[in-house]
């Protein structure tokens, strides 16, 4: 049964929305910054795999690691650590590249990077490069 029946069977009328007042849109850059506006976790295969080159132009390969947007990434997670940015990352899969990829994230960032499958949820492996330890955690 979906959401409109459930109400609809509760006898719950919800208002209609507002007019919007303005022009809205889902992202705004600022500089090195990515605003992001009314959107909930992204879900994403962890790969980095498109950029916005200095003449705004998209640069994209969903194929395997491309070696200009892992560095390109690398240079901006330096850049974010120098700000005081933390990236931690979650991780799903066990492909090697990607492992690799998120482990060289951590160290550059100095941040945590949790290891896990969609089959143990429950457990993972946190890689902390601020302690320099790594634990499974249950």
């Amino acid at each position: 049964m979906g959401a409109e029946a459930r109400l609809k069977e509760k006898n719950i009328t919800l208002p209609q929305p507002a007019t919007p007042v303005a022009n809205y849109v889902g992202a705004v850059r600022v500089g090195n910054l990515l605003f992001l506006s009314g959107h909930g976790p992204l879900r994403t295969d962890g790969k980095p795999s498109a950029l916005t080159q200095p003449d705004g132009r998209i640069y994209k390969n969903a194929f395997g690691l491309d070696p200009f947007i892992v560095a390109e990434t690398c240079a901006e997670v330096a850049a974010c650590r120098k700000s005081g940015i933390m990236i931690n990352t979650f991780m799903l899969a066990r492909d090697y590249d990607l492992v690799s990829f998120v482990r060289r994230v951590a160290e550059i960032c100095k941040g945590k990077a949790y290891f896990t499958t969609p089959y143990t949820l429950g457990q993972y492996v946190l890689m902390d490069y601020m302690d320099k330890k790594t634990k499974t955690i249950h």
